[in-house]
Formats: C-alpha cells, structure tokens, sequence
C-alpha cells in the first residue's frame, strides 16, 4: 500500500467534512449546533487510526543516514515523538541498531522527559512524578 502523510491527512479532513454536512443536516432538523472538525476529529479518521494505530508516535526512526521525514507519519509525531536518523538502510537494520534507541526512550521515560503515548491517552495514568524522581536522584546521590 503506497503512503504518504499528504494523502492521509487529506482522506481525513475531506471525511471529516463529508461526517459534519451529514450531521448538519440532521442537526438543522432537531435545532442542535453545527459540528466543528477538532483535531481529535481529523486523528480519529486518519489511515493508520482506522487500522489499529495509536494516534501519536513514541519513537520515529528514519533509516539510511537522510535526515529528513520523506512525508511519513507527519500528523503522529508531536514535540514528545523521539526522532533517530539511523545511517544503515532498512533491510540492514537490526537489533544492534535497535537497542541503544529503545534504550534511550526508556531513559526519557524514567527521567520524566518524555511520556509514552499510551499512559497519554489514559487520563488516570500521568506518567512519573516529577518531584519523586528529584527526590529519588538526590537520595542516590547521598548515597
């Protein structure tokens, strides 16, 4: 299946517009505002949402040593996506590759830098606590 972020974002806006006509016409009827198109809205009709995507990247990895994103997964990454550009090519990417990125996520997530999108998207869960981590690193630090 060929992407692009262009198209994508695209699909989901002109299907956002198509869902607020038709809600707008059976709004008229019962008497209820007009439907505005969020954010949230464009999120929930992109390509890769529809298919079991999370709606936001945690870590974007861009292979064969360019540093630019080539229209992928534009609307997903935000300020807390991790982006790697890595020099192997992809069929030569591998676990040696792999690991020392992971591992560096997990250290934004331990430190408090970076929250993972699924604890984002779970009101209740907020990630660490700032103030407890600072705690917890001067203790180390006396010790």
């Amino acid at each position: 299946m060929p992407y692009s972020s262009r198209d994508e974002i695209t699909t989901a806006v002109e299907s956002c517009v198509r869902e607020v006509v038709s809600r707008s016409a059976t709004k008229k009827v019962y008497g209820e505002p007009p439907m505005n198109i969020t954010p949230e809205m464009i999120s929930s009709h992109l390509m890769t949402t529809q298919r079991g995507s999370p709606p936001d990247v945690d870590i974007l990895i861009r292979t064969s040593g360019v540093t630019r994103f080539s229209d992928y997964m534009l609307w997903q990454s935000n300020e807390r996506t991790q982006i790697h550009f890595v020099d192997a090519y992809w069929p030569d990417f591998g676990l040696l590759d792999f690991v020392p990125i992971i591992l560096q996520y997990q250290w934004a997530v331990w430190s408090g830098r970076v929250t993972p999108q699924r604890l984002r998207r779970l009101p209740s869960l907020k990630g660490p606590d700032p103030k407890r981590l600072a705690s917890s690193r001067a203790e180390m630090k006396t010790k």
